[in-house]
């Protein structure tokens, strides 16, 4: 809308300039070549949608040329040329499964007879290309939708440099003009997809574009925002007690006396300024503060548990969806050689209890797909709740984990947990409030010292006299002292007050004030002993804290430790596993090894892979928890 709004007043004004003659405007090559370009622009986003990447690739070429400039046109360049290449790798990949092609009926029941019909290496991917791509074709679509988001994102153009520059038009095209710029409005609001709270569309998300959004969506954290908005207001509070109170004071006075009327008139500015309080109101400014520090403090907890929740669900889900591919994988390696085997059973070469094994090792493959499929349903609602978006969201994850060992040691790691740990330093942060709280509490019982005066002019007079102003003013010290739960004050006061109806001159006093209230303040001795109790419960919070946090930089560490040893473990077992799944392939090749045992091998190194990318996801998780234990997000970072 913003976009449309400065165009449309860029409209007016040059459609106002357009009506001033001038030799200066070459007006009508600029509108052939402005027409051009919207014709080629419109025509490349015509053929894009449909398909034709390549045409609409030459028609962007050409505008490109005619208008340098024009970086929109640049842009979708880069777009075709993607779309391009990636239609390209696809039909390589659909080529070489396609020459990979099945063996014709007769040679299948000659090979049968001499039975050495199994080609391990070759036939499985003949077999599997028949209905769908190898599994490897869709790791690289994966693969694939990684490079396009990265694509995409290089190509997007910023919306303050979009609307580009036009020479003054004809007046006669503004109206052509207006809907060109709404067409290209809607073409943009399809293309472009800003990162919003709720996701729009089918989005292929990264973690940084998870962790954005799970952060604007998190109500405790906007609660956290919230509450140091609240210590915020509260300092400037106690930082207000320290300066004098200001009352401005406007008295207006009509009366009766002696069957005549009067009437009067008063203002004045009265002010208490503390003196002395016993150090409250500095402890309460301390205290304050601490309580801004704990606000920000906590939100910084908020967040670190908020984003190990979003990394763990993440990469929960990066694991689910590649094990997916893995059964997959078993379960059309299984799916072709049951066929195989019912046939070799239908022709007599193939055992009844070999069949029964096959039969019941597919059984097995296929539940363990369908277990993938509801694991991955179950990661996608963990990420959706962690993200706090609607279960209705549709979206997808791109994100790559690779292995790479880092040093860490556990000293370093407890001395910065002991420095940054939020939960830590909340807990240091609210033993000094308690005690401030112990001070203000002791301070109660201390004298109190405000200065009081006001200054001001007033005067009183019948209707029919002229109202006569005088000063009005008074300063004085008022003291108090609790003592043993009683209270004395003391008030000392120099006043001089206006005439009023009946006298002709202002008075001037000095009083004096004793006045003592007894046990009035019993609740001195509560707020004590309550200020001490509060202060020796978080005492112990702060050391039952520094264990907790000694406990989570340990169980982390080790957990760290834990997933090194299983990630090398899980990369030496595939690799076994996959020497001897080769072995079993040419064994099957010269008839040594049963389908059955193969299928077993293959299922292994499924199983396998699995044990390995969960290695692979609890190293990142591990990670992700020493940096929450530590209190420092990414501060180990293997990405």
């Amino acid at each position: 809308m913003k976009r449309l709004k400065i165009f449309y007043l860029s409209l007016v004004i040059l459609a106002l300039l357009a009506a001033i003659p001038s030799n200066s405007f070459s007006k009508e090559p600029v509108t052939s070549i402005r027409k051009e370009s919207t014709r080629l622009f419109r025509e490349g986003m015509d053929l894009y949608r449909s398909g034709n990447f390549e045409a609409a690739l030459m028609r962007w070429e050409e505008l490109s040329s005619l208008d340098p400039t024009n970086r929109r046109a640049k842009a979708y360049i880069k777009k075709a040329e993607y779309r391009i290449e990636k239609a390209g790798r696809q039909k390589g990949i659909e080529k070489d499964i396609a020459a990979e092609r099945k063996p014709s009926k007769e040679e299948e029941k000659k090979v049968v007879k001499e039975k050495s019909w199994w080609n391990p290496t070759g036939w499985f991917k003949k077999a599997a290309s028949k209905e769908e791509p190898a599994p490897a074709a869709i790791v690289e679509e994966d693969d694939l939708d990684v490079e396009e988001a990265k694509v995409l994102k290089a190509a997007e153009v910023e919306p303050s440099k979009e609307i580009e520059e036009v020479e003054a038009p004809e007046v006669e095209d503004i109206i052509e003009s207006v809907e060109l710029i709404k067409s290209v409005d809607e073409i943009l609001l399809e293309e472009e997809e800003p990162l919003e709270v709720a996701i729009s569309g089918n989005r292929i998300l990264t973690l940084d574009d998870c962790l954005e959004i799970a952060t604007k969506n998190h109500i405790p954290l906007k609660t956290a925002d919230e509450q140091v908005k609240l210590g915020r207001m509260r300092l400037r509070e106690a930082r207000r007690a320290l300066l004098p109170t200001l009352t401005v004071k406007y008295d207006q006075l009509e009366g009766v006396i002696s069957n005549a009327e009067f009437e009067g008139t008063k203002y004045s500015i009265e002010g208490q300024q503390p003196i002395y309080r016993g150090g409250e109101l500095k402890y309460t400014l301390k205290q304050a503060k601490l309580n801004h520090e704990i606000a920000r403090k906590n939100r910084d907890k908020i967040k670190n548990d908020l984003i190990l929740k979003v990394k763990d669900a993440f990469y929960g889900l990066l694991k689910a969806k590649r094990n997916i591919g893995y059964q997959k994988d078993v379960y059309e390696r299984v799916d072709i050689i049951a066929g195989i085997v019912v046939k070799g059973y239908e022709d007599g070469v193939i055992s009844q209890l070999e069949l029964l094994d096959i039969k019941s090792q597919k059984n097995q493959a296929d539940f363990q797909l369908l277990s993938a499929e509801q694991t991955t349903s179950l990661a996608v609602l963990a990420l959706q709740q962690a993200m706090s978006v609607d279960p209705g969201e549709e979206f997808d994850i791109a994100g790559e984990l690779a292995y790479k060992k880092i040093d860490i040691r556990y000293d370093k790691c407890l001395d910065l947990a002991m420095r940054h740990r939020p939960d830590l330093l909340i807990s240091g942060l609210l033993m000094e409030y308690n005690d401030y709280e112990k001070r203000i509490a002791f301070s109660k019982g201390q004298p109190h010292v405000d200065l009081t005066g006001s200054l001001g002019r007033g005067g009183e007079a019948y209707t029919f006299q002229h109202l006569k102003f005088d000063d009005e003013w008074y300063v004085g010290v008022k003291a108090t002292w609790p003592i043993g739960g009683s209270t004395g004050e003391y008030s000392y006061t120099k006043e001089k007050l206006t005439p009023s109806i009946g006298t002709y001159h202002g008075t001037e006093s000095l009083v004096h004030s004793w006045k003592f209230s007894v046990l009035d303040d019993l609740k001195y001795f509560s707020r004590r002993q309550e200020a001490d109790v509060e202060y020796s419960k978080s005492l112990n919070e702060l050391n039952k804290t520094k264990n907790q946090v000694v406990m989570d930089v340990r169980e982390s560490y080790f957990n760290y430790k834990k997933a090194l040893v299983q990630m090398d473990t899980a990369i030496s077992k595939l690799r076994f596993q996959e020497m001897e799944v080769a072995v079993l392939e040419a064994k099957k090749g010269m008839d040594e090894a049963t389908y059955s045992e193969l299928i077993s091998s293959y299922i292994k190194m499924a199983q396998e892979k699995y044990s390995q990318i969960q290695s692979l996801t609890g190293y990142y998780t591990a990670i992700a928890s020493l940096n929450k234990a530590i209190g420092i997000d990414d501060y180990f970072n293997i990405e």
